[in-house]
């Protein structure tokens, strides 16, 4: 048995919860692409063979799985801490895969891969981009599963706190300008969104807890669903101010210096920071078990 399966952990239950609760064949469609998008490929090898596969960190396999049950084909395999979900049929491609990909890969990278297979004189398929996916949350969901981190920080000595959401493409990789569109279009180039770039990766943030909680209407599926339940209760913490500062506020002479230092989180008490501390770790602990693994990079 996969030692990434054993028990009954909340974990498990969770994700399965949260797989199950796609009853609506659409959202799960826009919430697989969006999943491949950050975290999967269409290939050819040299000999004409086709494959589609699926990477996630062994933790979350059961979520691969999961999808090789619910679209009936392909098989899963783990190699040290990476698992793969592959399927490598030109039937199921026509049968299964294409229908749901055709006409919403948003990536010019992902859609060219996809375009390659559908080109192919065995498949002989046409292939259509996506449009903008302005208002499909469940796309975004799945790219955030796949890519996405919910993060808070403090400021070393400062009573400054932050959640916010993060979502990172390694330059040559992967597909760094779906970022830009995710910015543009789901976000509107908010103040509190930006997309920040370096030598070897570009990555999105957004600061804004309401455009985020607004966003994240559809369940994640991945691990990041505890983690999301867990950056809820900070965002709780940190946007519910004691009730001598809600006295405060009801004076108007007040309003302004309160609200700023609600805004700054000057407000937060000494267990508040501690809570606050404690459910980042939990955070992180998942997010870091990956990141300390060279395979997942």
């Amino acid at each position: 048995m996969n030692k990434y399966l054993e028990g009954t952990s909340e974990t498990i239950r969770e994700n399965l919860k949260n797989f199950n609760s796609f009853y609506d064949f659409n959202k799960f469609s826009f919430w697989l692409v969006g999943f491949f998008e950050a975290d999967g490929c269409f290939s050819i090898n040299n000999i004409g063979d086709i494959r589609f596969e699926l990477y996630q960190h062994s933790l979350d396999v059961q979520l691969l799985y999961n999808l090789k049950t619910y679209l009936q084909c392909g098989s899963v395999y783990s190699r040290e801490n990476i698992s793969t979900y592959s399927v490598q049929s030109i039937k199921h491609f026509k049968t299964i895969l294409y229908p749901i990909f055709n006409n919403k890969i948003l990536s010019e990278v992902k859609f060219n891969q996809f375009k390659s297979i559908c080109d192919l004189p065995s498949v002989n398929l046409p292939a259509v981009r996506g449009e903008v996916l302005s208002t499909n949350k469940a796309w975004l969901t799945g790219f955030i599963d796949g890519d996405g981190s919910f993060l808070s920080t403090t400021k070393g000595g400062t009573q400054q706190t932050s959640a916010y959401l993060s979502i990172g493409q390694k330059n040559g990789q992967k597909n760094p300008e779906v970022l830009m569109l995710i910015n543009k279009h789901f976000f509107k180039n908010s103040l509190n969104s930006y997309v920040e770039s370096t030598y070897s990766y570009i990555r999105f943030n957004c600061k804004s807890l309401s455009s985020i909680k607004n966003i994240i209407t559809c369940p994640l599926l991945t691990r990041k669903s505890l983690s999301f339940t867990n950056w809820l209760k900070i965002v709780e913490i940190i946007q519910t101010p004691p009730q001598k500062m809600v006295k405060l506020i009801e004076k108007p002479q007040n309003q302004l210096k309160m609200v700023e230092r609600i805004g700054n989180k000057e407000h937060l008490t000494t267990p508040q920071k501690e809570k606050i501390k404690n459910l980042s770790k939990k955070i992180n602990k998942f997010k870091n078990k990956i990141e300390s693994d060279p395979l997942s990079n």
